[in-house]
């Protein structure tokens, strides 16, 4: 019987949360990136969302959608303190330790990217007052304060004291909003048109036939078979209800329910399977396998990674040679004609962190990519990639792939923690090669290249 792993769902930082080990480990010390004259250039994080409410709705469940605030798929309280501690993390380190980021948010400096879902949505806020808290948010003037008043206030006939908000806003450092607040926008795309974060989702029959080849794999194969006794207990003891009355296979089903109970665990709720430990654990384990069977499966994963990784490669590249007119017209164009990218290109110049808010597929498929899947990515899990400069590379830049705050040691850089910038973006564009996205559905992802990448 293949052994059954219990991964940890949705935990965040306790009191016991060391941040200056983080940091450690994560970028090495403060004191050896100045002795060694390292500096970091640029950061990226893919994330998934936090903990959220259950999805699949079945028969004679004990926490149906409706019960949940928001209802199905949302953000659950829990899901967004996760996130709050992400950034927390995040300000301890790349602000307090670091210095990279500015103390307070400047757009030109930060761009954070979400999928069309209120649950990363939610999750990338959550982040973000997590990285730039309270009193950090804009101030007035007492110029710019009275003009704030809203145009015809006069009208709204004494519903509203104009005396006190005039005088409350004629003074210096006013915060804008109360408590100094901080606001930031998340960009987002379509979900069938968002080849950057949801490539799996894209209106493309070769995305359904990689899908199909990876439910119909001996592997997934195996597993069906091996649990048929559970899957059919589920099944019977959990029907699934679909309105559009698409079928759905007795292993999704218990898959599903399998996720359902991690939702119902984090959220403190009793769970589904209730009084049956074995099909109880059979349900996780089988939840935890299919998104390694389907979304990370080799095939899927190098096409539905390639747009993102490649757009790394191109921004990369470009950060670590500032000076490269032509690198940096590539990188633009790329955010240009990206779907929810065209703003970043506008901040192109001074950008320092990207955050991008996703999903357990996305994370799956882009781990796979890098190969470096181990497992289900938990609730609010992180993929960090760091560009560093650092003259004692031979191409003067290293990148680190840090996920859930530890460093990434990949095969295909000879598992050293700093792998060169040189050696990165051959493995990602060599891979692109492998299966082009632009020649497999050339009409849902843009046109980057004319005919081939320019030489440069």
């Amino acid at each position: 019987m293949p052994e059954l792993s219990a991964t940890p769902q949705g935990t965040f930082p306790d009191s016991s949360f060391d941040a200056d080990a983080a940091a450690a480990t994560a970028n090495g010390s403060t004191a050896d990136v100045r002795r060694n004259n390292r500096r970091l250039l640029f950061l990226v994080e893919v994330n998934r969302h936090g903990a959220r409410s259950v999805l699949g709705e079945y028969e004679n469940m004990e926490n149906p959608g409706h019960s949940w605030p928001g209802g199905k798929g949302w953000l659950t309280a829990v899901g967004q303190r996760q996130h709050y501690e992400v950034g927390r993390i995040i300000r301890e380190i790349y602000i307090k330790q670091l210095h990279f980021l500015s103390e307070s948010y400047k757009p030109e400096e930060v761009y954070v990217r979400a999928t069309e879902k209120p649950r990363t949505l939610m999750s990338a806020q959550s982040q973000m007052y997590g990285i730039f808290p309270n009193g950090h948010g804009s101030k007035l003037s007492a110029v710019n304060g009275r003009r704030a008043l809203l145009v015809g206030v006069e009208n709204l006939n004494g519903k509203i004291d104009i005396d006190a908000l005039e005088e409350e806003l004629a003074k210096d450092d006013t915060c804008a909003l109360p408590g100094c607040v901080p606001s930031f926008p998340v960009f987002s795309a379509p979900r069938h048109h968002d080849p950057m974060l949801r490539a799996h989702t894209l209106d493309c029959a070769y995305v359904d036939g990689l899908m199909e080849m990876a439910r119909e794999s001996p592997e997934y194969k195996h597993y069906t078979d091996f649990y048929a006794k559970e899957i059919q207990d589920g099944a019977k003891l959990y029907p699934r209800i679909l309105p559009d009355g698409r079928p759905i296979s007795p292993f999704r089903t218990l898959a599903g329910i399998g996720s359902n109970i991690k939702c119902e665990e984090t959220d403190g709720r009793t769970p589904m399977l209730s009084g049956h430990k074995h099909l109880t654990n059979v349900a996780k384990y089988l939840s935890e396998m299919r998104m390694s069977l389907v979304y990370g499966h080799p095939a899927f994963a190098n096409f539905a990674g390639q747009y993102f990784f490649s757009s790394m490669a191109d921004l990369f590249e470009a950060k670590a040679h500032p000076d490269n007119d032509k690198l940096q017209d590539l990188a633009y164009h790329r955010l240009k004609v990206t779907p929810g990218m065209t703003s970043a290109a506008d901040f192109w110049g001074t950008l320092k962190f990207m955050m991008f808010a996703a999903h357990d597929t996305t994370l799956s498929y882009f781990l796979r990519y890098l190969e470096g899947f181990s497992h289900a990515p938990p609730f609010a899990s992180t993929l960090f990639l760091e560009l560093w400069e650092d003259p004692r590379q031979p191409s003067g830049h290293f990148v680190k792939f840090i996920y859930n705050w530890k460093p990434l040691k990949l095969n295909w850089c000879d598992y050293h923690v700093e792998c060169g910038l040189d050696r990165v973006i051959q493995y990602w564009r060599e891979k692109a090669k492998m299966d082009p996205v632009e020649k497999r559905c050339p009409d849902e992802f843009p046109v980057i290249y004319p005919q081939e990448r320019p030489m440069v």
